[in-house]
């Protein structure tokens, strides 16, 4: 008889009601054709996490360039989280499947996560669709449903103390290091400055996130393909700051013109996906640039890089998303705070 294996049972995102069966012992995850679990995500790496066989038993490793959620918590690449039954993993943004270790009940995992979201609106209907790593998922997520049980279902095993321990303790760490920072953010900008209220920082993630989030608009084919030549004219040349700006944002009103969340062309796919990864690596890169000189008091070079990040990040009418949104109000917050301690350093203040 074989042994059993654990299961990914989607419960949020393109693939909700779906279950996904990982029958290697070094399964990847990701949206590329030789992901051993295929996601429908268009916000998910090619290869973007790996479950892995342990001593200590089975664990989710982020490999991709993005971030990979367990139970709401945001790891970066090269991240181990050691996973139980009822845990959640969130991939890209929409995209969340239970983890069902080898021999517990799907059905209880199932049904205990069901009873937590009781009130959200896209909670999983009880459906299942097995991915073996040598039968990779189809382009669309399969459609046939199997209806719930009538016997009621068991539990979920719980997390152990253990884990909640070391959550705690993980918490109270960041909060330390968000502290100190914010300390030495305060020494380094001189005090009780002109401007003293000092803009919060975002993480890579929230970045990330912010360049990432989808645009929505009416479905309109034309205008989805008036889009799509300008975003490709655009990623065929060497791109200025603007080009690299306009070129992201006409591939994602191509993608929201159709109502779509990938591309029907891999090749476009790639092109974007190459343009969108360089805007988030160029913008992350100069955002802690300006971060550390502003938090060093070094305020003319940190004023001269949160420029050129708006720059880059320019407020547009098209690119309306509200993470964007919030993205450009945090920059320009950061070059008022280091213009104003420019103006006080001149004053001699």
């Amino acid at each position: 008889m074989a042994d059993p294996r654990p299961e990914l049972l989607f419960v949020r995102g393109p693939q909700a009601g779906h279950r996904a069966v990982v029958m290697k012992d070094g399964a990847v995850v990701g949206r590329g054709s030789a992901a051993d679990i295929r996601l429908a995500e268009q916000h998910a790496s090619r290869q973007h996490a790996r479950l892995l066989h342990t001593v200590e038993g089975w664990i989710v490793e982020n490999v991709g360039s993005s971030f990979t959620c367990v139970n709401g918590k945001k790891y970066k690449s090269g991240k181990q989280i050691l996973l139980d039954t009822g845990d959640v993993i969130g991939i890209g943004l929409q995209t969340e499947a239970l983890f069902v270790a080898p021999g517990d009940d799907p059905d209880g995992a199932l049904a205990a996560w069901k009873a937590q979201h009781a009130d959200a609106p896209d909670a999983a209907p009880d459906t299942e669709s097995p991915i073996a790593p040598d039968t990779p998922a189809p382009d669309e997520p399969p459609t046939t449903t199997v209806p719930d049980a009538d016997a009621p279902a068991a539990p979920a095993a719980a997390p152990s103390k253990m884990r909640k321990y070391a959550l705690f303790a993980g918490l109270y760490l960041v909060g330390m290091v968000v502290l100190v920072a914010v300390l030495l953010s305060l020494r380094g900008g001189g005090g009780s400055g002109p401007s003293s209220d000092l803009p919060k920082v975002l993480a890579p993630a929230d970045i990330a996130d912010a360049l990432r989030a989808p645009l929505r608009r009416a479905p309109n084919a034309q205008e989805a393909a008036a889009r799509l030549e300008t975003a490709r004219a655009l990623a065929a040349r060497t791109l200025r700051d603007s080009d690299l700006h306009n070129a992201v944002k006409n591939f994602k009103l191509h993608l929201a013109y159709l109502g779509a969340i990938r591309f029907e062309d891999p090749a476009h796919d790639l092109e974007y996906d190459t343009k969108l990864t360089e805007m988030i690596r160029t913008v992350t890169q100069l955002y802690q640039e300006g971060w550390i000189r502003e938090k060093d008091g070094k305020w003319e070079e940190a004023h001269a890089l949160w420029e050129k990040l708006l720059a880059l990040v320019s407020p547009d009418a098209e690119w309306d998303s509200k993470e964007y949104e919030a993205l450009h109000r945090n920059i320009w917050k950061h070059a008022g705070y280091t213009r104003s301690h420019m103006a006080a350093k001149r004053r001699g203040m």
